[in-house]
């Protein structure tokens, strides 16, 4: 079963935001490990080029696979926290393991083809076994074309749900398994890819 948590937290230095934010995020999710960590720094903290942050995550959670990016504030399912201080961190983990998170660059240059690829790099990750799987993207439409970029993964993955259906289910507490709610989620069946203005993989 997947287990899930996420934690917040607002302070000047970056190391002792996402130290708390990565504890209160185990806390939630009810677990003392994760396998994946995602990470939003706001961008006060990029003095140290979020050194600091990533350094506290790694602490924490050691062993997880990171991503994330930075932000002018934070969102969770309880709250809206409007400030470049704040980090936010969500951690996921359980039985069976989830796939590493996959990481492609060169999305901005041909946004489609880069779809594409991602779609590509789902199949194969799935063992060409897409029915029912659903990729979480998280885009900043400011910089990238996300219309050609989510074209091109249904160009290799087309029985793949798209990234707005996955984000519409994981609205209704599906996670991001593309299923109904009543639906047990199949972590095995879970890739996740984020693309934003700096990514960390």
């Amino acid at each position: 079963m997947t287990s899930a948590g996420v934690g917040v937290a607002v302070h000047l230095d970056g190391f002792t935001a996402a130290g708390l934010a990565a504890h209160r995020a185990l806390a939630a999710a009810g677990t003392r490990s994760a396998e994946i960590a995602i990470v939003f720094a706001g961008i006060k903290h990029d003095d140290d080029e979020y050194a600091g942050v990533l350094s506290a995550v790694r602490r924490t959670l050691p062993g997880a696979a990171v991503i994330g990016c930075s932000a002018t504030g934070v969102l969770t399912g309880a709250e809206e926290v409007e400030n470049a201080n704040a980090v936010a961190v969500q951690v996921l983990g359980g039985a069976p393991p989830l796939p590493t998170p996959l990481f492609l660059p060169g999305v901005r240059s041909d946004p489609r083809v880069a779809g594409a690829k991602l779609g590509q790099r789902v199949r194969e990750t799935l063992g060409g076994d897409i029915d029912g799987a659903a990729v979480a993207v998280l885009v900043d439409p400011a910089e990238l074309d996300a219309a050609d970029f989510v074209a091109g993964i249904a160009d290799s993955a087309p029985s793949c749900s798209s990234p707005a259906r996955a984000r519409r289910a994981a609205s209704r507490g599906a996670a991001c398994s593309g299923k109904s709610p009543r639906t047990p989620i199949r972590p095995s069946r879970w890739c996740c890819r984020k693309s934003c203005t700096r990514a960390w993989g």
